[in-house]
C-alpha cells in the first residue's frame, strides 16, 4: 500500500525555475563575425596557392580575394567563395592563383550579408628569379622553330609559335617525359619578325619565350 508523503515546506517558484533551467540544454550561441584571419601562402612551381580557414556564422555572405602588384596599386578580383553559416564548423579555404606576379600582393575580404565589406587578413609573396622553363630557336635551313623546354611531370602539352601580331603562325601536341625534352616546328613560309614561342602545360600554365628570326 502506497503512502502519500506531504511535505511541510512547498518549493518557492523561483527555485524551482532555476532547477528547470539548468536542466535545459542551452541553445548554441551564433558566433561574431571575425576580425581577422591568416591567409596563407605557398609557392607551388608556377604557381601561389592562397588558404585561410574561418567558422561560419550568420552574418557573413561570402569571402573576397582580390591581388594587386602593390598595396598602393588597384586591387583585382581572384576569387569568391560562400561563407559558411554553422560556427560549429571550420571551413579551409584555397585558392591558386596561375598566373601569379613576380610581386603578387593579396588580400581577403569579408562581405556581410547586408553588401558591407571587412579586410580581415592580407600576405605578400615576392618569387625569386629562375631559369625560364622554355627556349627557342630557329633554324633557317630547315624553315623550323627548335624547342627546349623542362617539365616537371610528364604529360601532353602544347606549343605554339606566335607572330609580332599575335596570331598562331603553327601549333603542335607534344607527348613530354618528366625532365627536359625537345620538339621542333615547321614554320610555313617564314619570314623576318619577331615571334613568341608558347608552351602550354595540362594545368592552363603558360611559359613564353622570344623567338627572332632575321632576314637572309
Amino acid at each position: 500500500m502506497h503512502q502519500l508523503v506531504r511535505y511541510p515546506y512547498a518549493i518557492p517558484q523561483a527555485i524551482l525555475s532555476l532547477l528547470l533551467l539548468i536542466g535545459t540544454p542551452a541553445p548554441l550561441a551564433a558566433q561574431s563575425p571575425p576580425d581577422s584571419l591568416t591567409l596563407t601562402a605557398t609557392v607551388l612551381d608556377s604557381t601561389n596557392l592562397l588558404s585561410w580557414t574561418a567558422a561560419g556564422d550568420t552574418l557573413t555572405d561570402h569571402y573576397r580575394l582580390e591581388w594587386s602588384t602593390s598595396e598602393a596599386a588597384a586591387w583585382s578580383p581572384l576569387s569568391q567563395a560562400p561563407a559558411g553559416s554553422d560556427p560549429r564548423e571550420e571551413i579551409t579555404y584555397r585558392v591558386r592563383d596561375r598566373r601569379p606576379a613576380p610581386h603578387a600582393c593579396y588580400r581577403l575580404i569579408r562581405v556581410a550579408r547586408g553588401g558591407a565589406e571587412y579586410p580581415v587578413a592580407s600576405t605578400t609573396v615576392i618569387r625569386r628569379e629562375s631559369a625560364s622553363p622554355l627556349t627557342a630557336t630557329y633554324a633557317p635551313e630547315a624553315g623550323a622553330v627548335r624547342v627546349t623546354f623542362r617539365v616537371d611531370t610528364g604529360g601532353t602539352v602544347r606549343l605554339h609559335v606566335y607572330g609580332s601580331d599575335q596570331e598562331v603562325r603553327v601549333s603542335r601536341t607534344v607527348l613530354a617525359r618528366r625532365g627536359t625534352s625537345q620538339a621542333t616546328l615547321t614554320l610555313p613560309e617564314p619570314v623576318a619578325g619577331a615571334y613568341t614561342v608558347v608552351l602550354e602545360l595540362p594545368d592552363g600554365t603558360l611559359h613564353r619565350a622570344p623567338l627572332a628570326i632575321h632576314a637572309r
